[in-house]
C-alpha cells in the first residue's frame, strides 16, 4: 500500500547534469540533457523496498550517462515504529516543497520526482524509465561542473562551473553515502535488511553571482567517520524545476 501523508504548504525555489565519473569542464556543457532522479522514501515504510531497489537499478543501468540518482530519507513515518536513521526533517519538507508546486495536497512514500517536473510512485519501473529517457531527449537551459577542492573528515569544499542563466537560479549541493544497508528491527520492515543508494545527509544551497565559484558543507558528525559520499550538484529555478546537475563519487 503506498503510504501518504497530510502536505502541510510550504514554499522554497531550489536545481541539474552529470557525468559520474569525471570532474572535467565540457564545452558542451551548456544544453546537455539531464534527468535527476530525486527518490523520497522512509526504512518505515513497507511499500518503500521495491522502490529503492528500483533507484540502484536505474543508477547501475544509467551510469554512463546524464542521470543523477539521489534518496531523502522523510521523517514523517518513523512514528511508525522505526527511526529511520537517515530521515531528516529538512527532506520531508523539500518533498513538501515539491508538492506544493504540483498543486498537491499530501505527500506519499515512495515518491520519485524527475527534473522537478514529474512524479510517480517511485517503484514503477517503466514510467520512471519512460520518465528519464525523455527528460535526456530535452535540451537544458543551464551547465554544471563540480569538482571536490577538499574533502576532510567535517567539511567537503566543492568548486562549481556553471553555464547558462544565473538569475532566478538557485544551486544546491548534497552529500550522499554511496550505499548502507540496515538490519530494520520495528515498524513495518522489521526483520528486513534494506539496501538504499545515493542516500542524502546534507544539502544546502546558494544564490550563485558568478560562473565559477567554491562552496563549503560542514559535515554533520554522525556522518564524519563514514566513506564512499557521493557528491552532487543541481541548478533549480523558482518554480522546482532543475536545469543541469553534475554528480561526481570521491
Amino acid at each position: 500500500m503506498i503510504h501518504s501523508f497530510l502536505l502541510i504548504i510550504s514554499l522554497l525555489a531550489t536545481s541539474v547534469h552529470t557525468d559520474k565519473k569525471t570532474a572535467v569542464y565540457d564545452a558542451d556543457l551548456e544544453n546537455s540533457p539531464v534527468a535527476v532522479v530525486q527518490l523520497f522514501t522512509s526504512q518505515g515504510c513497507s511499500s518503500c523496498p521495491p522502490a529503492d531497489v528500483l533507484l540502484s537499478q536505474i543508477k547501475e543501468d544509467f551510469n554512463n550517462e546524464n542521470v543523477v540518482t539521489l534518496s531523502y530519507h522523510v521523517d514523517y513515518w518513523n512514528r511508525l515504529g522505526w527511526k529511520d536513521p537517515y530521515s531528516d526533517a529538512m527532506f520531508s519538507e523539500l518533498q513538501y516543497q515539491y508538492n506544493t508546486a504540483f498543486g498537491n495536497r499530501r505527500v506519499y512514500t515512495p515518491q520519485a520526482i524527475i527534473n522537478g517536473k514529474e512524479y510517480y510512485v517511485g517503484s514503477r519501473k517503466q514510467a520512471l524509465y519512460d520518465a528519464i529517457n525523455k527528460q535526456l531527449q530535452t535540451s537544458s537551459s543551464n551547465g554544471l561542473r563540480i569538482q571536490s577542492k577538499d574533502s576532510g573528515n567535517d567539511a567537503v569544499t566543492f568548486q562549481y562551473t556553471i553555464e547558462g542563466p544565473l538569475q532566478d537560479r538557485t544551486l544546491h549541493f548534497s552529500v550522499a553515502l554511496d550505499q548502507q544497508t540496515t538490519a530494520v528491527k520495528r515498524g513495518e520492515n522489521r526483520g528486513e535488511k534494506l539496501t538504499n543508494s545515493n542516500i542524502v545527509f546534507v544539502q544546502k544551497d546558494l544564490k550563485p553571482n558568478s560562473r565559477k565559484g567554491e562552496f563549503t558543507i560542514q559535515i554533520p558528525k554522525k556522518y564524519q567517520h563514514t566513506s564512499n559520499w557521493v557528491l552532487t550538484g543541481y541548478v533549480q529555478d523558482p518554480k522546482m524545476i532543475i536545469h543541469a546537475a553534475h554528480q561526481i563519487v570521491l
